[in-house]
């Protein structure tokens, strides 16, 4: 394998790591919106 090739398998890793973070996040922040709204709807009535 070339250095060229390790290179892009390392960004590619990488890459991964990257969106499954983001995916966690995503999840993280819509847990927290329903239950801001769930608040809310609660603080209303």
């Amino acid at each position: 394998m070339t250095e060229s090739e390790a290179m892009t398998r390392e960004l590619e890793a990488n890459l991964s790591l990257v969106q499954a973070n983001f995916v966690s996040l995503n999840l993280t922040y819509q847990r927290h919106l329903s239950l801001a709204k769930q608040q809310a709807v609660s603080a209303r009535t």
